[in-house]
C-alpha cells in the first residue's frame, strides 16, 4: 500500500545515482535529444539536486527546456510522468491549466527533456504571501484545476478499491498513540463507501503547481496511480502540502494555525466539490474519510523524515528531520481537533 511503497523506496535509497553520475547522464541525454530534435543546445546548467532527481536548464537560440534525470535506478517515474503529460497535452488545451510537453524521453536513463515553465511555484506563493485574498485565490484555482484533472479519462482497470482497513493498520504503525486514542473513529472511516474512482494526479502538492505570468496554472510531475484512485489521495497530498507551505512561511505558528488551516482547506474543498458534480454526490463521506488520507500522507512524510541518513544528508538532514517532526505533530493535533 501507500506507506509500504514509501518504505520500499527508502530501502532502495543506497542504490541511487549520485549527482556527478547524473551530470554525466545529463550530458549524454542532451546529446541524444539534440540529435532527435535536430537542435543545437548552447547552454546546460544544473538547477536542482534533490533526493529523487537532478534537473538541468537547457537552452538553444529560441527556447528554454528542462531536463529531468531520475536518480532511482530501475524506476520509470520520469518517463511515466512525461508520457502522461504528453497524452494530456495531445488531447487539446485545457481551459484552466496546462502541462509541459516532453520533446525527448530517454528510456535507458529515465530522463525527459520538456518545456521549461516560467512562473512561481504555488508552495512559495503560499509561504511568502501575507495577503489572505491572494492565498484564497491560489487555493480556489488549485481546486478547480484538480477537479478538471479528476474528470479526465482514466483506465478503469486501475480503479481497484483502496484497501481502507489496511490504511488504518499502516497509520497505526506510524502513529500508535493517535490510533489508540481514535481507533473506533478510524475504523468507522474505513467502513464508509464513497464509491469514487478518478484520474488522479498522484502528487498534487503545491510544489508541483506553477502559476505563470498570465495567470495560467501549469501542473507538473504527474505520478502513476499505483496505490489509489480515490480523489482523497490528491486532496490529502494538497492539504498537507498547503499546511507545510504556510508553516515554512512562518506566517502562523506551527501549533497555533490549526483553525486557519482548516478554514483554508474548507475553501479548497468547497471550490473543488462545486466543480466536481460526480464526486460531490459523495462529499459527506469523502470529508469524513479525508482525515484518514491526511494521516497516510503524514505517515509517508514521517518515513522520509526518519530516513534522512539513507540519503547522506548529514546535519542538514538531521535539522530538516527535527523540524519536520514538529510539523507532523502539529498536524496530528489539527486532525485530532477535526475528529473531536
Amino acid at each position: 500500500m501507500i506507506i509500504a511503497n514509501a518504505m520500499r523506496v527508502l530501502d532502495q535509497a543506497r542504490l541511487r545515482r549520485g549527482a556527478d553520475e547524473c551530470d554525466e547522464i545529463g550530458r549524454t541525454v542532451v546529446s541524444r535529444a539534440a540529435a532527435h530534435m535536430g537542435a543545437r543546445f548552447l547552454s546546460v546548467q544544473r538547477t536542482v539536486n534533490n533526493r529523487n532527481s537532478v534537473c538541468f536548464r537547457v537552452s538553444d537560440n529560441t527556447q528554454t527546456y528542462l531536463l529531468k534525470v531520475n536518480k532511482n535506478i530501475g524506476s520509470q517515474a520520469v518517463r511515466d510522468a512525461a508520457l502522461r503529460m504528453n497524452s494530456i497535452a495531445a488531447a487539446g488545451p485545457q481551459d484552466e491549466f496546462r502541462v509541459p510537453r516532453s520533446h525527448y524521453i530517454d528510456g535507458e536513463f529515465d530522463a525527459a527533456l520538456m518545456d521549461f515553465v516560467p512562473g512561481k511555484r504555488l508552495d512559495l506563493m503560499l509561504a511568502q504571501s501575507s495577503d489572505p485574498d491572494t492565498i484564497r485565490m491560489c487555493l480556489k484555482k488549485a481546486a478547480i484545476v484538480l477537479s478538471r484533472i479528476h474528470a479526465l479519462p482514466h483506465d478503469e482497470r486501475l480503479a481497484a478499491d483502496t484497501d481502507l482497513p489496511k490504511l488504518v493498520r499502516e497509520v497505526a504503525g506510524a502513529f500508535p498513540a493517535f490510533s489508540r486514542q481514535n481507533g473506533p473513529h478510524l475504523a468507522q472511516m474505513a467502513n464508509l463507501d464513497a464509491g469514487c474512482s478518478v484520474s488522479i494526479h498522484g502528487d498534487y502538492s503545491p510544489k508541483n503547481l506553477i502559476l505563470g505570468a498570465n495567470g495560467t496554472l501549469f501542473v507538473i510531475d504527474f505520478a502513476a496511480p499505483q496505490d489509489s484512485t480515490s480523489p482523497l489521495r490528491d486532496i490529502a497530498i494538497f492539504a498537507i502540502g498547503m499546511a507545510r507551505s504556510l508553516a515554512l512561511g512562518r506566517r502562523w505558528r506551527l501549533g497555533g494555525s490549526a483553525r486557519r488551516i482548516e478554514a483554508l482547506l474548507e475553501t479548497f474543498l468547497d471550490e473543488y466539490f462545486a466543480h466536481s458534480p460526480q464526486v460531490a454526490q459523495h462529499s459527506d463521506v469523502l470529508k469524513k474519510q479525508l482525515v484518514l488520507f491526511e494521516l497516510v500522507r503524514l505517515a509517508e512524510t514521517k518515513v522520509w523524515l526518519d530516513g534522512y541518513r539513507a540519503f547522506d544528508e548529514a546535519i542538514f538532514g538531521w535539522l530538516k528531520s527535527k523540524l519536520g517532526h514538529q510539523f507532523v505533530s502539529s498536524q496530528l493535533r489539527r486532525l485530532q481537533m477535526r475528529i473531536e
